[in-house]
């Protein structure tokens, strides 16, 4: 089938899961094209060089004028008013892009750019369907009021929506007519990549590793009263956070007011093979979210067999069962966030034994092939109903 595939940037250093299933869909045969307002054409050539039924279409100026070259109907818009007229002209572009395809499915892959297709739904051909991920349900809707009608209404007129665990669908509910569109498909990762090599050094000193940026989302100030409570048990250890973002300033302040500029080290955004070695370094992973949906880089961590501790935030529950695979503390409680870690610190047996289960975990509900399965069998079921219909 064609498939559309509808964001902001791709590929994306952050959002790998859309990359994963952009790839595994056409690994399965399928015609994927990327629609988006930016390419990130190295990291594109690295992902996807051998894979040919992949396209990737970004929103760029030439590509406008040359659309309004084409259709010269649209000039005599410009009377109307230059604001008016741009704006109908990007629409109809947006549009032209998307059906120029013929797609049988076409997925927004944040509620956030489906509301931003809102008034112009009903022209795109095929089969709509939108994933709710996190922040965009999570808060967006607590704040804006306009939000809330507006992804209302785009959930009365998508045709499936995607949410990404069973507390997700639960949070979208009062705003969605018809639960019966929306499906649960976890993220998912490819174990095959994220395996642990055991024959990599550790370092000398305990090493606890966060990865994600730097947004209130991820509670790194939290994290950082967590590991203040640490340092007091004198081990040595670090905390080392990959990642970049708008909350930078306010955390390295805070790192200084806690006295922790030793024992936390911010290394800024890094590519996955970096993260990857991290990972294999790393004796704890730490989430300390205040939201999630499920976390990927969890679910990475943990195929890693990498023993996790993370808030009661989101999914994640859905993921990490207490003191089996992983540990688990209420979104405030910072200090047995930092008992956990240090329960794992001292342990390496539980370390191994936990990390071990994780991987399991990850190969039997996780996975990269049961997610793209869960997709292809939705889209299919909507495809299929489309035939009847028109039967």
């Amino acid at each position: 089938m064609t498939i559309v595939i509808i964001v902001n940037d791709f590929p994306s250093l952050s959002e790998t899961f859309i990359s994963n299933k952009v790839k595994f869909l056409a690994l399965r045969g399928h015609q994927l094209h990327v629609i988006c307002r930016d390419k990130n054409s190295l990291l594109f050539d690295e992902l996807f060089r051998d894979i040919k039924s992949v396209s990737v279409h970004p929103f760029k100026k030439k590509k406008i004028l040359s659309f309004l070259l084409t259709h010269p109907f649209l000039l005599l818009g410009s009377l109307k008013g230059k604001s008016i007229w741009l704006q109908t002209l990007f629409s109809q572009f947006r549009i032209y892009s998307i059906n120029k395809f013929k797609p049988h499915i076409v997925h927004f892959e944040f509620s956030g750019i489906g509301t931003d297709y809102l008034n112009h739904l009903h022209l795109i051909e095929g089969k709509k369907v939108v994933s709710c991920r996190g922040s965009a349900e999570k808060v967006k809707l607590l704040v804006y009021n306009e939000r809330k009608q507006k992804f209302k209404t785009l959930l009365q007129l998508i045709d499936a929506v995607h949410c990404v665990s069973a507390d997700m669908r639960q949070t979208i509910a009062p705003y969605c007519n018809d639960i019966q569109k929306v499906f649960i498909n976890f993220p998912s990762i490819d174990p095959s990549y994220f395996k642990r090599d055991r024959s990599k050094k550790k370092t000398s000193f305990k090493m606890i590793l966060s990865v994600g940026r730097m947004t209130f989302q991820k509670g790194y100030i939290l994290g950082l009263l967590a590991i203040k409570q640490l340092k007091q048990t004198g081990i040595d250890f670090r905390w080392i956070i990959a990642g970049s973002g708008p909350k930078y300033e306010e955390i390295l302040i805070t790192v200084h007011q806690l006295d922790l500029h030793k024992e936390v080290i911010l290394l800024g955004p890094l590519p996955r093979e970096e993260i990857k070695k991290l990972m294999e370094e790393a004796d704890v992973f730490f989430l300390p979210s205040v939201y999630e949906g499920i976390a990927n880089v969890v679910l990475e961590a943990m195929s890693m067999e990498l023993p996790v501790v993370a808030t009661k935030s989101g999914g994640m529950e859905e993921v990490i069962e207490n003191g089996v695979d992983g540990f688990l503390a209420e979104i405030a409680d910072y200090r047995l966030l930092a008992d956990h870690i240090n329960t794992l610190l001292k342990d390496e047996t539980l370390c191994t034994n936990m990390g071990a289960k994780s991987r399991k975990k990850i190969i039997d509900q996780f996975n990269i092939e049961r997610q793209i399965t869960k997709f292809e069998e939705v889209y299919t079921q909507l495809l299929n109903a489309q035939f009847l219909q028109s039967a």
